[in-house]
């Protein structure tokens, strides 16, 4: 979805460019935009991943500690006065 929405605006934008620029400014960056935005992507794609794993890390580090803290626990004594 956020390649999508930032390709829409980077469509968006070339279009100002084009309308509010010389023919020679807008054709400089419009070779040179799809490179820039495309680099960006990648850049947030990386780090985005990276936070998610070591998010996912904590997750299930958080869920073993709890599981074998749950089999460490003694078990209930029975009563006597069945």
């Amino acid at each position: 979805m956020v390649w999508g929405v930032t390709y829409l605006a980077e469509a968006a934008a070339r279009v100002v460019i084009v309308e509010t620029t010389s023919t020679g400014t807008a054709l400089a960056v419009s070779k040179v935009m799809p490179y820039a935005v495309g680099g960006v992507l990648a850049a947030w794609m990386f780090l985005y991943g990276r936070r998610a794993r070591r998010q996912g890390e904590r997750i299930a580090a958080a869920h073993a500690a709890a599981a074998a803290q749950t089999e460490a626990a003694p078990e209930p004594a029975l009563s006597a006065a069945t």
